[in-house]
């Protein structure tokens, strides 16, 4: 179960890393319109663009370890805290600190429906 919840955190760390990469890529284009079909072409070009896929190839191998040895109740929730993390990391990169909005929201309420295995 610690196996599934490392890999988890080291996926999510990925994706993270991954998105942070690819946002940082596409802020360094032109501005045109809103669905330009060249922009894909011209962040093809970029090396930043094309360097953000190897995280993303390992978070999927990491997701894939996760799910093989932890239930999916367990890896999805911890998977999201990449969301976090990615904030973090794109804050760290532009050496700034987060903003309060980023910081400071409050949790999701939960509305899923309680676990088979728990007891009431």
């Amino acid at each position: 179960m610690s196996l599934a919840v490392a890999c988890a955190l080291g996926a999510a760390f990925c994706f993270a890393v991954s998105t942070a990469m690819h946002q940082r890529a596409a802020k360094g284009q032109r501005r045109h319109h809103p669905l330009d079909p060249r922009l894909l072409l011209r962040l093809l070009r970029t090396r930043l663009w094309r360097l953000g896929w190897a995280p993303d190839v390992a978070g999927v191998a990491l997701q894939a370890v996760a799910l093989r040895f932890g239930p999916l109740a367990l890896v999805q929730p911890l998977m999201a805290s990449g969301l976090f993390m990615a904030i973090l990391i794109e804050a760290g990169w532009n050496r700034r600190r987060p903003g309060a909005r980023c910081s400071a929201s409050p949790p999701a309420p939960s509305t899923a429906s309680p676990q088979p295995w728990s007891r009431r």
